[in-house]
């Protein structure tokens, strides 16, 4: 209506009609019934007097639902919690389920757009282990106190500058209200084997403080295979052919506890602190079977028994003072780290004829007893300080300093039995003290240029030093890492943004460690105390209209970090598998995620990437270059059911590709779940793993260039879910009331260095 009162009706029709009058905070009014006709469309209401409504609130909730993706300029927010299936979920699952983001569990690594490289952080701090770890650390962790998940694959000059592929960022739920609420969860599962989760949190406030706390317990018994057929040079009885089977079984047991407190000193000063312990115990047993046919050796058949009990000891404490004032920030804050990894091993090999008649080579290489013991110990502490201010409407920036000092201890060897006493194989034997110090120091800037243009400048040096026992192997690695974000808007719901930085991926320290584990008698798994760090430039044009993204991005890496490479050892006498760097990738593709909403109760995600992708390979006899096409595809639908149920099924599809030599053959897998609401406070939920048994991987090595020894042959290889589908059935409970009214949020720029230990 006018300011006279005076509307219209969007209607031609001659009918008998009603007005109903409302307004906020008054009684609702309808008018008489009255008639129009074709001839008299125009009827005088009259005046009506609103009264004011006598019901009173108590409190008025006003509730936003996010979208499930939201584009960034560093890249996309995952809002995960609007997802069905997210309740009763481990933090893994989630991950699986993510656009762009696959598990690689051959590697285990989790790759970012069909890029590996990414770091991976919790809430701002990655936790330090090794990938696998990481990966149970994860299948233990209740998805319940994930508040959404940031994939930065263009995080600007104020983040560490590691991972080059980007940035995977966890971010934990804190509870800032004034009450007490939580969430116990208890898991069953069956795959090729049982598997048992508990978990439980808890978050309160006694006054000033704000107090959180979770346990997590995961017991995981998996198998894994894999069959390889090929051709070798061997170093003792010369060329042939051999047909190789592997079966390795685990039982994994794992404990995460996790202990903060935050404190209101006043209405500036927060003070904070956390633990975090992560005890684990992996025992595994590998049986290796294999037929061979060499030309200076009758043919033999091996049969080896590989026993490992791995332990590790995982502790984290972190501390931290932000205070925050008109237009601006500062933050301190202090982190320490410890980690132990003992992993001892035995193994037993027996050479037979094809009558089943022991054999001996009268070879110290094929003794029929060794055993390998290595261990690893590591300290790391973390200091930083943040600064940002807003200086007017148009202009804020942000400076801030940070230094990292760590301390590796590597003790590794590997034995065998001759005439009843253990000889050490002096090639297999390490004895490191590794030091590193990284300073870093950055400054970004934000002007915006007018009401459709933004930019966003930083830089940031970073400064890595590395102090091995060897002189030899010392070094020294400085460098500028710049960023630049343009965004220009084209309309109420589209946009363009011109993205380019610079990362860089250090070598782990199980990468550069000279740990050696036993393979077979010509081969072992080795550390490369040579590998030199991965620089990344990334571009990135890119297109939002609505919801839906569209960009075209490069990225050139210089000495990119490839493991499980073969070369041969000083020795000449045996392979070494070991991570190498190529000369340069170089990849050109198009990336898109396209949220689509059906109707009230089904919804789409669909996205992927497509392009070129190039390498040059320098580790091997001869120097190859490789051009191929990548593809990257991935979708989730989700159905809303009546009586509260919720089903939502996700997968992806990654085409052929290439890991350093190794041809990689495509492969994907699809996953389901059903969700039950019990009550207002109980979920149940099952989910299935790999519903069509899809999941293998096919390699090659040798199709692309020479490799030691002349290897060439083909691995298939096979999961648990390729074997037996994994299906997990979790009740989750959740207790209590409080609001999410927080004032800290640590972003992922908080602690890179511990990731360096999380890629293996």
């Amino acid at each position: 209506p006018d300011v006279e009162g005076n509307f219209n009706l969007a209607t031609q029709a001659s009918g008998t009609y009603r007005v109903k009058i409302s307004f906020v905070g008054f009684t609702d009014v309808f008018s008489k019934a009255f008639e129009l006709t074709q001839g008299n469309l125009l009827y005088a209401l009259g005046g009506f007097i609103l009264t004011e409504s006598v019901q009173s609130l108590d409190e008025v909730t006003v509730t936003a639902q996010k979208i499930l993706v939201e584009q960034i300029p560093e890249g996309k927010v995952l809002n995960i919690q609007n997802s069905v299936l997210t309740k009763g979920s481990t933090a893994l699952q989630v991950l699986e389920r993510s656009p762009g983001i696959v598990l690689d569990r051959r590697n285990n690594v989790l790759t970012l757009n069909g890029q590996q490289g990414a770091l991976v952080l919790i809430t701002g701090r990655t936790v330090r282990m090794s990938s696998a770890d990481l990966i149970n650390m994860l299948s233990s962790m209740s998805a319940d106190n994930i508040e959404n998940i940031e994939l930065l694959t263009n995080p600007s000059a104020k983040y560490d500058a590691d991972g080059g592929a980007g940035i995977i960022n966890l971010k934990l739920k804190k509870n800032r209200g004034e009450k007490t609420q939580g969430s116990v969860s208890a898991g069953l599962g069956r795959g090729w084997a049982g598997k048992e989760t508990l978990s439980a949190n808890l978050s309160t406030s006694l006054g000033k403080n704000r107090i959180y706390a979770s346990y997590a317990y995961n017991h995981d018994r998996t198998i894994s295979n894999w069959h390889a057929i090929g051709t070798a040079d061997n170093p003792f009885f010369g060329f042939g052919g051999f047909d190789f089977r592997s079966l390795t079984q685990q039982n994994n047991r794992s404990h995460n506890i996790n202990l903060g407190i935050e404190r209101d000193l006043n209405e500036r000063w927060v003070l904070g602190g956390s633990i975090m312990y992560n005890p684990s115990v992996q025992v595994q047993g590998t049986e290796n079977f294999g037929a061979f046919e060499y030309e200076l050796a009758q043919d033999f058949i091996q049969d080896i028994t590989i026993n490992q009990d791995v332990q590790i000891d995982n502790f984290n404490a972190n501390a931290y003072a932000d205070k925050s004032f008109d237009g601006g920030s500062l933050s301190f804050s202090l982190d320490y780290l410890h980690y132990d990894q003992t992993r001892p091993s035995v193994i037993s090999s027996a050479f037979l004829d094809l009558d089943g008649n022991p054999l001996d080579f009268n070879n110290p290489q094929y003794a029929t007893a060794n055993r390998g013991q290595s261990q690893t110990d590591i300290d790391l502490a973390v200091a930083q300080f943040d600064f940002s201010r807003r200086i007017n409407n148009q202009l804020s920036f942000e400076v801030g300093m940070k230094n990292s000092y760590s301390a590796t201890q590597n003790e590794a060897s590997v034995q065998r039995l001759e005439d009843e006493l253990w000889i050490t194989d002096e090639l297999s034997a390490s004895n490191q003290d590794i030091s590193e110090n990284i300073i870093a120091g950055y400054v970004t800037s934000t002007y915006v240029l007018d009401s459709l243009t933004s930019l966003s400048a930083g830089l940031r040096y970073e400064n890595w030093t590395r102090d091995y026992n060897n002189p030899e192997l010392d070094g020294s690695f400085g460098r500028l890492f710049p960023s630049v974000f343009l965004s220009r808007r084209l309309s109420e719901k589209s946009s363009l943004q011109l993205v380019y930085n610079r990362r860089v991926t250090r070598p782990t320290f199980n990468d550069l460690a000279s740990f050696v584990v036993y393979n077979n008698p010509v081969s072992v798994f080795t550390g490369n105390p040579l590998l030199q760090p991965t620089i990344t430039d990334n571009f990135r044009l890119g297109w939002q209209i609505g919801s839906v993204n569209i960009d075209l991005v490069y990225t050139n890496e210089e000495n990119p970090i490839v493991g499980f490479q073969q070369v041969e050892r000083e020795d000449g006498l045996a392979t070494a598998i070991t991570p190498q760097n190529l000369d340069y990738q170089r990849s050109w593709y198009v990336q898109s995620n396209v949220p689509i909403n059906v109707n009230s109760w089904w919804s789409l995600n669909l996205g992927g990437s497509v392009g070129t992708r190039e390498f040059k390979v320098t580790h091997t006899a001869n120097e190859v270059v490789k051009q191929y096409i990548s593809l990257n595809l991935y979708g989730s639908t989700t159905l809303l059911l009546p009586a509260d149920i919720s089903l939502e099924l996700s997968g992806f599809f990654n085409g052929d590709g290439y890991y350093g030599t190794m041809d990689s053959e495509e492969h994907g897998m699809l996953n389901g779940g059903i969700k039950k609401s019990i009550g207002s406070r109980g979920t149940l939920q099952l989910a299935v793993n790999d519903l069509f048994k899809t999941m293998r991987y096919r390699n090659q090595m040798g199709g692309l260039t020479r490799e030691a020894f002349d290897s060439n042959f083909v691995v298939d290889f096979e999961p648990e879910s390729a074997r037996s589908r994994i299906w997990r059935l979790t009740y989750t409970y959740s207790f209590g009331h409080g609001s999410t009214k927080g004032r800290r949020g640590r972003g992922a720029k908080d602690l890179e260095e511990k990731a360096r230990l999380a890629n293996n």
